[in-house]
């Protein structure tokens, strides 16, 4: 793994046109962080509902306590990165598995320079809402332990997947089930798996 400081990198030695690869129709990078808020709200207020925390005990919330709660969900943003970088096939000694920090964009991000399959490419992208906040959350409920702060960073963070769950959704309805992916920079590519 290494750490990288500006744009995602973009291995200049794949050619994706040139090699029979399919341009997934995606935003741009930009648009991407608007766009996701429609998408990671309703997975909050899921998450919300299967927490049992009350309407009334977050209204009780003090302007504090929403610092406290957005403090904590963006400082789990590198976390969230990492998870995604452990759902990579290779190794994360593995030089292709790229953490970084875009100043321009005030991204974070993990990036894979290989091909992944699809079903694979899912997994790396759900990863870190599954981890960090759907489990806790369920987790937290079934044995009732109500830490209405720690829920509250567990729910914004769920908000924050949005840009996952639009990816999600945009891997699901463009790519299909048994191809393989690979990214260059920011763009998606796709094409099916060879015939065995």
């Amino acid at each position: 793994m290494r750490f990288v400081k500006g744009p995602i990198p973009e291995n200049e030695a794949f050619q994706p046109e040139m090699a029979g690869w399919n341009k997934l129709k995606e935003l741009d990078i930009k648009w991407v962080r608007w766009i996701g808020f429609p998408f990671g709200l309703p997975v909050a207020l899921a998450l919300l509902w299967i927490s049992n925390l009350q309407f009334s005990s977050i209204r009780d919330l003090s302007f504090l306590h929403f610092l406290i709660i957005l403090l904590g969900a963006y400082a789990l943003i590198p976390i969230h990165e990492y998870l995604h970088a452990l759902f990579m096939p290779k190794k994360q000694s593995d030089d292709g598995v790229v953490l970084g920090y875009w100043k321009e964009m005030k991204i974070f991000f993990a990036h894979y320079e290989g091909e992944m399959a699809r079903n694979r490419f899912l997994l790396v992208l759900v990863a870190p809402l599954l981890c960090i906040s759907a489990i806790p959350v369920v987790v937290l409920t079934v044995l009732e332990i109500n830490l209405s702060l720690f829920t509250g960073i567990l729910l914004f963070h769920a908000i924050l997947c949005g840009g996952d769950l639009y990816a999600i959704s945009a891997v699901l309805l463009g790519i299909p089930n048994k191809a393989l992916i690979r990214n260059k920079g920011w763009r998606t590519y796709w094409r099916p798996r060879a015939s065995k």
